[in-house]
């Protein structure tokens, strides 16, 4: 008989849906259960890439504010530190204060020179550069001891009293030639491309008055 139960017909065997044997195929529940694994793994891979990510962006916000700190304590110190001196006048610009204040210096150890704390457009950095005598005689640059990147903006302002007004006033720029303002403060933006912050310091002059010639 030639159209018997499919499989049995041996002279036509191509119009036959292949068969398996043997337990060599999936079934669909199969397939489902596979899915469902799948999914739950990248599940967990997705989950402990992403909190990876979340502690290694937490590690370089601390490390930079960390970084802005240390630099604003040695800026507090040297302003806290400074005083009037014959030949090294008080400079207050927006974007840069030269001042006389103590160092360390590698010809004379501890003595008195020259600071200056700048705002690098074309790299922005935020430098700290200092000046024994030497340096300030010869007018060379002085040795850059500090300095934070990434800055987007920067501004000095000074404070000082008023006796005409008879008011506290800051100032952006110090035009008191031979004087020292009562308190120097810094505004500084940080830009990594991710995060902006700002952050703010201000310190008193502890020495202030006129310059003695």
């Amino acid at each position: 008989m030639r159209h018997g139960i499919c499989g049995m017909v041996r002279s036509r065997p191509h119009n036959c849906p292949p068969t398996f044997s043997g337990g060599g195929g999936f079934t669909f529940v199969e397939l489902l259960v596979v899915c469902l694994i799948l999914g739950i793994i990248s599940l967990a891979i997705y989950s402990t890439f992403a909190s990876g990510i979340r502690i290694w962006r937490q590690v370089s916000i601390s490390s930079r504010d960390e970084d802005v700190d240390i630099f604003l304590d040695r800026f507090g110190n040297d302003i806290r530190n400074m005083f009037a001196f014959e030949g090294l006048d008080f400079v207050g610009a927006r974007d840069r204060v030269v001042f006389p204040t103590l160092i360390k210096s590698a010809r004379f150890g501890t003595t008195v020179g020259q600071v200056i704390y700048k705002y690098d457009v074309s790299n922005d950095s935020f430098i700290r550069t200092q000046r024994d005598f030497t340096d300030v005689y010869r007018d060379d640059v002085g040795s850059r001891t500090h300095s934070l990147e990434n800055v987007e903006s920067l501004l000095f302002r000074y404070y000082f009293y008023d006796a005409q007004v008879k008011k506290y006033i800051w100032l952006g720029e110090w035009k008191d030639e031979g004087s020292l303002p009562l308190a120097v403060g810094v505004e500084i933006v940080l830009d990594d491309g991710e995060h902006t912050e700002t952050y703010t310091k201000t310190a008193s002059v502890y020495s202030f008055g006129k310059t003695k010639r």
